[in-house]
C-alpha cells in the first residue's frame, strides 16, 4: 500500500487498514447495509462495526428520511 501510495504522492502513508476504513464508510455512505458491510469486513457481529462506523451514519440516515418523502415535515427544523 505504502507504494502505491508514493507513486500517487499521497503526502501521508496508506495501509491496509486505512484501506478498509475507507471502502466501510464509502459503502456505507453509498447505501450498502451494515450487515453487508460487516460481513465484507469479516467482523464476527453487526454490533462490532455498527459501534466503529456509527458516526458516519447521519449522512446515510439523511438520504433515507429524504427518500420518505414526508410532505408535512417543515423544510427548516
Amino acid at each position: 500500500m505504502n507504494v502505491v501510495g508514493q507513486k500517487l504522492e499521497i503526502p501521508f502513508s496508506l495501509s491496509f487498514h486505512s484501506s478498509r476504513h475507507t471502502f466501510a464508510v464509502l459503502a456505507l455512505n453509498d447505501g450498502l447495509s451494515m450487515t453487508v458491510i460487516s460481513r465484507l469486513l469479516g467482523h464476527g457481529s453487526t454490533d462490532v462495526t455498527e459501534k466503529v462506523y456509527a458516526k458516519f451514519l447521519p449522512q446515510t440516515l439523511t438520504a433515507e428520511v429524504e427518500r420518505l418523502g414526508y410532505a408535512y415535515l417543515p423544510e427548516e427544523l
